[in-house]
């Protein structure tokens, strides 16, 4: 838990010695640490690193958001001027600022946005602290809070806790790589290699000589010893992606090899001990394909000693937005992800999971203003049905599955009605009249 004297840290920059003293006063009854400069280039060494906030007092200037963003990395960065004009706010998102607040109207509109943006930070922070067991998980790349990938992490932590064998099945981009990882950083091995082998990328021909490895003059152009993954995989884990697209010659030896602990390398004289745990994975079933005689029956049940299934996005579509968050904050120039952004994400069925939602971000990245990902900033297949853009309600044109969209944004929302305006970025009161337009604005929630 947090704790309750929890108290970011400010960085105050305004040239004016009186306002920047009555807005430090103001950030002190917010609960803030405040440290109050004239100018970007004087950013405290000591405060500015740590600090949750940056507010930049005056006209939006990129070099000078620039200098601030470099002193203090990981801040939010509000810009407050004196314009009340959308042309003000739009300047500094461009400039690289966060948020913009018009001072136009006196102090009251700064400490309702301050206290937002703390209020966020303090809610990231509770959740930094409960999610602590989960960290690992979270480097790994599992993270949500649905009771599915809940069950999925725990299981993979007993699973990490034994040697055994595991197949881990799921759809193409839904997280397999993310589970052998964790497996294998859970795991006694963690401190040994994860060596990684994609069966499908692999001619067949070559297969052999990656697994188990070659000598020199095994064939032509073995030009040196090549010891194989097998072996390259020893005192760690040996991660076999696709496994169902090995040939049946190069299942035989695999399992000869796993059931043996030994590999013998081509054109070697005598074969060679291994220690490393098999984790493999495929998109297929293994039980269908063992059936139909593609698959070895004693290779599949050497392997599926624990099976493990990565559901796809769609099955945990809750899970959408913390994923997405994740994956913004590894790219190049991190971003935020905005909620009616994240409620269009949870409503798409992701038929290529993660990898599509990956995919998705980055284009998303590449056109925001900002340090936000907004709705307008998705790809359009992305947006709600009839969504036009922003202003004038954002969501103008009924489009044919309008009623179908509000059912779902009122079941994501447990029929409050504010929260699906938020989610299909509308006002509550377009969003009244679209529900009358289909008699639902009765019975569904306030």
């Amino acid at each position: 838990m947090t704790s309750p004297a929890y108290r970011p840290r400010l960085v105050l920059v305004d040239p004016d010695d009186r306002r920047r003293a009555r807005l430090e006063a103001l950030g002190r009854e917010l609960g803030l640490r405040c440290a109050p400069i004239r100018a970007a280039g004087e950013a405290p060494a000591g405060a500015a690193p740590r600090a949750a906030l940056v507010i930049s007092v005056g006209p939006a200037e990129a070099s000078a958001l620039a200098r601030l963003r470099a002193a203090a990395p990981g801040a939010r960065l509000i810009v407050a001027g004196d314009d009340r004009g959308q042309a003000a706010a739009v300047q500094a998102l461009r400039a690289g600022a966060d948020d913009f607040v018009s001072l136009a109207g006196g102090d009251a509109d700064l400490a309702a946005r301050v206290a937002h943006h703390l209020a966020e930070l303090r809610g990231e922070a509770q959740a930094g602290a409960d999610a602590a067991p989960d960290r690992e998980a979270e480097r790994c790349g599992l993270v949500g809070a649905s009771r599915a990938v809940a069950e999925l992490r725990a299981f993979l932590r007993r699973v990490a806790a034994s040697e055994a064998t595991a197949l881990i099945t799921g759809e193409t981009g839904a997280g397999k790589e993310c589970a052998a990882l964790m497996l294998h950083r859970c795991s006694r091995r963690a401190a040994g290699p994860l060596v990684a082998l994609n069966c499908a990328a692999i001619p067949d021909e070559l297969v052999e000589g990656e697994l188990f490895g070659h000598v020199r003059g095994a064939f032509s152009g073995a030009v040196r010893d090549h010891p194989g993954k097998m072996r390259l995989a020893d005192g760690g884990t040996l991660f076999l992606d696709e496994v169902g697209d090995l040939s049946a010659a190069a299942q035989a030896k695999l399992l000869r090899a796993i059931e043996t602990r030994e590999v013998h390398a081509l054109g070697a004289r005598a074969p060679a001990r291994f220690d490393a745990r098999v984790i493999a994975a495929t998109n297929r079933d293994l039980s269908a394909e063992v059936a139909a005689g593609r698959f070895r029956e004693d290779l599949f049940y050497r392997l599926a000693v624990a099976r493990i299934r990565v559901p796809p996005l769609r099955e945990r579509r809750e899970d959408v937005a913390p994923l997405a968050r994740l994956l913004l904050s590894r790219l190049p120039s991190p971003a935020r992800l905005s909620e009616p952004a994240a409620a269009a994400l949870a409503a798409h069925d992701w038929p290529g999971n993660a990898r599509e939602l990956r995919n998705a971000l980055e284009v998303a990245a590449i056109g925001r203003e900002g340090a936000e990902i907004r709705l307008a900033d998705l790809p359009p297949g992305l947006r709600p049905p009839g969504w036009v853009g922003e202003g004038a309600g954002g969501w103008q044109d009924p489009g044919e599955d309008e009623r179908a969209t509000l059912e779902a944004a009122l079941r994501r929302a447990g029929g409050n009605k504010a929260a699906a305006a938020r989610a299909l970025n509308c006002s509550r009161m377009t969003l009244y009249r679209r529900l009358a337009r289909h008699g639902m604005a009765e019975g569904q929630g306030a």
